[in-house]
């Protein structure tokens, strides 16, 4: 019998699932690994580690579905090209961007593109299999991986509250993150999910917990989250109340211990978080007048000198020292920075794919199966990596990023073979 909430094309109908431990393993995977090598001050982003992520869920995906090795022959025969097709597709594209970049305007360090390719190609491939492998996973599964990483995370985010650094170097560490915004990226979609997920008596709860997280941890990130979890829940009324709170409660900060939220608010001040989102904007706009809208080139921002008063501002808060000049704040600077007028396009596809996905949490219908619920989640909360604070493009965020793009496109694929008649009918019979 073939259930409405069906994700499996029909290319991979016969491969195994994933059980819940090995998802639950593969996921906290992808969400604790990227940053722990920067963490531990063996490399300086999160490139290393999220490298090592995508291969490590390529390994276990690969064996679960080569093993037992009875059913080798099968899946070789059934072995689709397209991902890998779609990969050359992707590396030669922004190859031919960053050439075309480098030999006209000669702004960057063309080699520092082509050693990331291989890191991207990785990438790509780990982010397509997990999402291939949440897409066959039944709800049962997806529901306790996200229960268990929703603990998890949410005990990290205990030593940042206890005070206890896990490395001198970085003053906001939450193990394995080199701050408690990182932390909140990872938390944003299992949180959003748990509330989407929760009976309607709860989403109010769920809510107002999320807000209370955000404030014990003082974390910008996660509080612009919350506002996602409240539309997403359907709880529009509580932001309607909350913005005559929001405004009472900032002008009597400083009687109230809330000095540090007016204090991020301020743009026209010296605070670090402030000037280097400042500088994002500024990198867009630079970038964007140097090379007539069309990029400079792949990974290479902050490769060339930069001429931005946030830049010059952030050296002297921190002695000299650059902040974020190569991930540029948020990824939509990135972004729109290196591919230009691409790069806009790509941000409008992505907005118009959040749009549908909020949509699509706000509906709820049955036929929503857990993974296909988490990937939406993904999109959604991604948009505070797109827009308020974003570590660039080799991150845990992207990873679970493409994941769920993934699981979108299975889920496509399976709506397109199984139409909404045929999969009532099969279920009947």
């Amino acid at each position: 019998m073939i259930q409405p909430d069906s994700q499996v094309s029909l290319r991979t109908r016969s491969r195994r699932t994933l059980s819940a431990p090995l998802l639950i393993l593969v996921i906290l995977t992808a969400q604790l690994l990227p940053p722990l090598p920067q963490l531990l001050g063996l490399v300086t982003s999160h490139m290393a580690g999220t490298v090592m992520a995508a291969m490590f869920i390529m390994l276990v995906c690969l064996m679960n579905d080569l093993l037992p090795f009875s059913v080798l022959p099968r899946t070789l025969l059934e072995f689709d090209a397209r991902p890998a097709l779609t990969i050359a597709l992707i590396a030669g594209l922004l190859l031919l961007h960053a050439i075309i970049a480098d030999r006209f305007l000669s702004l960057g360090d063309l080699a520092r593109a082509l050693e990331s390719f291989v890191p991207l190609a990785a990438m790509l491939a780990g982010g397509a299999m997990l999402g291939a492998a949440l897409s066959r996973c039944p709800d049962g599964a997806v529901d306790s991986t996200m229960r268990v990483s929703f603990w998890v995370l949410l005990v990290i985010a205990l030593v940042p509250l206890s005070g206890v650094e896990s490395n001198p170097i970085h003053p906001k560490p939450a193990f394995p993150f080199t701050e408690t915004s990182h932390w909140a990226l990872a938390f944003g979609p299992v949180l959003l999910y748990r509330a989407v997920r929760a009976d309607e008596r709860r989403k109010t709860a769920w809510v107002l917990a999320s807000v209370l997280i955000g404030m014990a941890l003082q974390s910008l990130s996660l509080l612009a989250g919350c506002v996602l979890i409240a539309v997403a829940c359907r709880r529009l009324y509580l932001l309607m109340l909350a913005i005559p709170a929001a405004v009472l409660l900032l002008l009597n900060a400083p009687l109230l211990g809330l000095s540090y939220y007016t204090s991020r608010l301020d743009f026209s001040g010296t605070g670090l978080s402030n000037l280097v989102y400042l500088q994002g904007w500024q990198l867009m706009q630079e970038n964007w007048h140097l090379t007539s809208g069309w990029g400079i080139g792949f990974q290479q921002l902050g490769m060339h000198e930069t001429q931005v008063a946030a830049e010059a501002m952030i050296r002297t808060v921190t002695g000299g020292l650059d902040e974020n000049l190569t991930d540029g704040s948020f990824v939509l600077s990135k972004i729109v920075s290196e591919f230009g007028w691409f790069g806009v396009l790509l941000a409008l596809a992505f907005v118009v794919l959040a749009v549908r996905c909020m949509k699509g949490l706000r509906a709820r219908t049955e036929s929503s199966g857990a993974g296909l619920t988490f990937a939406r989640c993904v999109v959604v909360a991604y948009s505070v990596d797109m827009f308020i604070r974003g570590t660039g493009f080799f991150t845990q965020s992207t990873l679970m990023f493409l994941a769920a793009l993934a699981v979108l496109r299975a889920s496509r694929c399976t709506a397109l073979a199984f139409p909404r008649p045929a999969l009532q009918h099969a279920q009947a019979i």
